[in-house]
């Protein structure tokens, strides 16, 4: 059975264990550390990838971009990070950006809400705020 969910734990993850997270809620998932593992990974058509890292934001931003031009717009993409976002910077082109959770249900209820297309708000941010305040 192919992962419906991709978790890429990149650099250092800002959610240590979330693939685990994943799985022991049920949520089938593949776990990749590099980028070249992440290419093959989103080779099998996965529903979603959480972006999970403390890296700074023009670099997940970057990373987004380069996802999005890979997957043809079907993939939901949902992003762990450190937040402190400068006027100045690229956006991170995510449908769910989650800063601060210390609640890890509520990044499995991002995860749910993607997986469904339960997308509540257009903004990454106020939706990742709707989706773990659930």
């Amino acid at each position: 059975m192919a992962a419906h969910i991709v978790v890429f734990d990149y650099a250092e993850p800002r959610q240590k264990l979330m693939a685990w997270f994943l799985s022991d809620s049920g949520l089938h998932n593949v776990r990749v550390t590099a980028v070249e593992d992440l290419r093959h990974a989103l080779l099998a058509t996965p529903r979603v990838l959480v972006i999970n890292s403390n890296a700074e934001n023009e670099e997940i931003a970057g990373l987004v971009a380069e996802v999005r031009g890979m997957d043809g717009g079907r993939l939901r993409i949902i992003v762990l990070h450190g937040g402190q976002h400068k006027e100045d910077e690229t956006p991170i082109d995510a449908d769910i950006c989650v800063h601060y959770v210390g609640d890890v249900d509520a990044l499995v209820e991002a995860a749910r809400a993607a997986l469904a297309d339960d997308i509540p708000d257009p903004d990454p941010h106020e939706a990742g705020e709707e989706v773990t305040d659930r």
